[in-house]
């Protein structure tokens, strides 16, 4: 073996080193979680080193111990998936052992001590400030419906007062159509006359070949008159096998 391989494997960080450092680098984000990349990054440029593929075995390692926790999620870009880590609680108490200095293990606990509180603090700070907006949302939400409540009753009274004048002037307009409707009937022909009477005693309903029989008319003549009763809206025809039903429509 030569002296550069022997010097090579001399400088190679432990796994205890890496675990060390992957658990240092994890607890200066903690309580947030780290992702892969930026995990490794760390802990490739810290004093341990360690080679990519030292430091994810490691990893996985602290993993199944439950010093570190892993979840898996979508990359920014494209499909594929990453993982991101946080340091467990397990992690940080073994982190007790793993140094052997007093002092470093003070200044490191109080860090984290110091995160946690940081990050209690800007999450009361957030709940403080979602409260004041949610008050200022359901104060502006109260504002607009009692503006649509009062534009509600506005139409409605709108409404009723479109309502009354609709229905006083179809009363208007039905009484103006009756008028019409008998000045219609005193202007009737004698033959027109004579038909409509017969039918109307005919409980305003009869066959046209029935019509014909009663008043000794010809067909055609029935026929002429009661297309002119038709067009003038005093009575309706409708096909009924070889004649026709005649209907009176407008009664005296």
């Amino acid at each position: 073996m030569s002296g550069e391989a022997t010097e090579e494997m001399a400088k190679a960080p432990t796994d205890l080193e890496i675990k060390k450092q992957i658990l240092l680098s994890l607890s200066e984000f903690y309580p947030l979680k780290v992702d892969e990349v930026v995990l490794l990054s760390a802990v490739r440029r810290s004093d341990a080193g360690g080679s990519a593929d030292q430091i994810s075995k490691n990893i996985q390692s602290l993993v199944g111990e439950g010093r570190v926790e892993e979840s898996k999620v979508e990359a920014f870009f494209g499909n594929k998936e990453t993982y991101r880590f946080r340091i467990t609680s397990e992690g940080i108490e073994s982190l007790r052992s793993l140094y052997s200095d007093k002092k470093s293990l003070s200044i490191l606990q109080a860090d984290i001590e110091s995160r946690i509180a940081d990050t209690y603090e800007l999450l009361k700070t957030d709940m403080k400030d979602m409260i004041a907006d949610s008050g200022k949302i359901r104060q502006e939400l109260e504002m607009s419906i009692e503006g649509l409540n009062k534009r509600i009753d506005d139409l409605s009274e709108g409404l009723a007062t479109i309502k009354e004048s609709v229905d006083r002037y179809a009363e208007i307009a039905e009484g103006e159509r009756v008028k019409e409707e008998h000045l219609i009937l005193r202007i009737l022909t004698e033959d027109e006359r004579k038909i409509y009477g017969i039918i109307l005693e005919a409980d305003g309903e009869m066959l046209q070949r029935d019509l014909v029989a009663r008043t000794k008319m010809s067909n055609a003549k029935v026929s002429r008159v009661v297309d002119r009763l038709e067009s003038r809206g005093i009575l309706t025809k409708e096909r009924h096998g070889w004649t026709n039903r005649l209907r009176i429509k407008v009664k005296p």
